[in-house]
């Protein structure tokens, strides 16, 4: 019996997770696969992770441009981000997670 990378892939998942798995296919394109291993137990309800994952992949399927350009501009802001830590040698510039506040350490006060 031979299993293909699908069911694999199923196999490895884990219970009670949301999962979003990009399979690149070359260096422009790729698969995409959404799983819910989750017990749905009431029908009438949808927990918060299954309502995010629909709303991903709504918007990969209905705005791809608008997809690709926000995760085109996160990854400029860290590449920013890097090159200022790297140009100041200040290792203390952060950025608080959920924000778009910046951090930096200057010192000791005066």
């Amino acid at each position: 019996m031979t299993i293909d990378d699908k069911q694999l892939e199923k196999a490895s998942l884990l219970p009670d997770r949301w999962y979003i798995i990009l399979n690149k296919l070359d260096d422009e394109t790729f698969s995409i696969s959404a799983y819910d291993t989750t017990e749905d137990d009431d029908s009438q309800y949808f927990e918060a992770g299954t309502i995010v994952l629909n709303g991903i992949m709504e918007l990969i399927d209905s705005d791809f441009e608008r997809v690709t350009a926000a995760g085109m501009a996160r990854l400029a802001h860290e590449h920013v981000r890097e090159s200022l830590a790297e140009s100041t040698n200040n290792p203390e510039i952060s950025r608080e997670e959920g924000s778009n506040v910046i951090k930096i350490d200057f010192g000791k006060k005066q």
